[in-house]
């Protein structure tokens, strides 16, 4: 008698409402299930691993491979990959996971990765070389178990320093922000300025490496880190700008202990003070920790906002307006205020700010430089204009190559 050969339906979980088919059929001689292997084999669906270490896949993408992911006249569409498969290996891929192990093949090893910073010493040595007064340095490499690994670089442009060397405020910020990539993680700093018009230009750019293993670490955000870079950025053509002898100078930042213990170090002579929006983040993250309620922007019956009266005291230019402003914070959120009035009024309070306080008056004394600046929100704009530059799938030593033509 022959054999009858029925698709048997399996339901995976009674939860879901969705059949799949297997590959399966029963013995009608004995009521035997009985498994198809060479069908089941042969038919399927591929997933994402199973392209990326399927040797015949890899060779129809060895063309473009390293073509930086471009237009190359002998590189396959994902259609005529899938065509590919099914007819090679039997196999039924989808195009989204097609273009997805495509992506991760195309974007390198780790091995590709740490090669490039090799190339990334070459290309700041011949930009430096092409741009009078630009400054690059790549830090010595940290000893992992995958040999030299990269840790850090910094590059100013020498068109920018003397822009800022001639028509720029003295104030300067500093921040650092995140970029991650498939082999990367880390974090750029970058020093801004402004010029007159308020116009505000990457001063200089830093990326630094962040891994962990026995034996070595490669920190971002770390002390290190941040006095490397104003290190560096005193070597340049703007050493002399950056002195007190050129007069005072101001660098706002936020509140982080190793970014702030930094410059404090390699900029001891520079009045540091926080940029406001994060010492407001600061302040609300007390709360909660605390279980206190936030500064609010909008007030209640019961309650009126909050938040009003911390901007009011930040900008309060005479002592007894910031007293009045404090008192109202007290009275109706006691932690935040607390908080608040342990921070070094000097860093946040524009009436501290003055040398020589106001008297009842409201004549100034000599103010540290701010030009009304209070926030460094600029330069996490500028963070996040810089980093769009270098995307997710793309090697990241091409970030100050991009950078520094953005």
């Amino acid at each position: 008698m022959p054999v009858d050969r029925y698709h048997l339906l399996v339901k995976k979980s009674e939860s879901l409402a969705q059949r799949y088919k297997s590959y399966w059929y029963i013995d009608v001689q004995n009521s035997i299930t009985r498994h198809c292997r060479p069908m089941c084999t042969s038919v399927g669906r591929g997933t994402i691993r199973f392209l990326v270490n399927n040797e015949y896949f890899r060779s129809l993408l060895s063309p473009s491979i390293g073509d930086g992911g471009g237009l190359h006249p002998t590189r396959m569409t994902a259609k005529e990959l899938q065509v590919a498969i099914k007819s090679e290996l039997g196999v039924d891929v989808s195009l989204a996971n097609i273009f997805k192990a495509r992506t991760q093949v195309e974007s390198g090893s780790w091995d590709d990765y740490r090669d490039s910073y090799l190339l990334l010493e070459k290309w700041i040595e011949e930009y430096t070389s092409l741009n009078k007064g630009s400054r690059g340095v790549v830090m010595s490499p940290v000893r992992s178990s995958r040999g030299n690994s990269f840790s850090g670089a910094f590059l100013a442009n020498g068109t920018i320093i003397h822009l800022v060397k001639t028509v720029g405020l003295r104030l300067l910020g500093q921040d650092f922000c995140h970029i991650t990539h498939r082999w990367y993680s880390g974090k750029v700093m970058v020093i801004e300025a402004r010029l007159g018009t308020n116009t505000i230009v990457p001063l200089a750019v830093g990326v630094f490496a962040s891994w962990k293993e026995e034996g070595s670490v490669a920190g971002d955000e770390t002390e290190e880190n941040t006095a490397f870079m104003w290190d560096q950025l005193k070597a340049t053509g703007l050493n002399e700008w950056l002195s007190r002898e050129s007069g005072p100078l101001t660098i706002i930042t936020d509140r982080g202990k190793a970014i702030l213990a930094g410059v404090r170090r390699a900029m001891p002579e520079a009045d540091v003070i926080f940029c406001c929006f994060h010492l407001l983040c600061n302040i609300n993250q007390h709360c909660r920790e605390q279980h206190a309620p936030c500064l609010t922007k909008k007030g209640k019956r019961t309650c009126p906002a909050t938040e009003p009266f911390f901007w009011q005291a930040q900008s309060a230019v005479t002592v007894r307006q910031f007293d009045e402003a404090m008192t109202l914070l007290q009275e109706h959120n006691p932690v935040a205020h607390d908080y608040l009035d342990a921070i070094d009024h000097k860093c946040w309070a524009r009436y501290a700010q003055c040398k020589e306080p106001n008297d009842s008056s409201g004549n100034r004394g000599s103010y540290i430089r701010t030009y009304g600046v209070r926030c460094n929100n600029n330069t996490e704009s500028e963070n996040a204009r810089l980093r769009h530059n270098l995307s997710r799938s793309s090697d990241p030593s091409l970030y100050l190559p991009s950078s520094s033509q953005g």
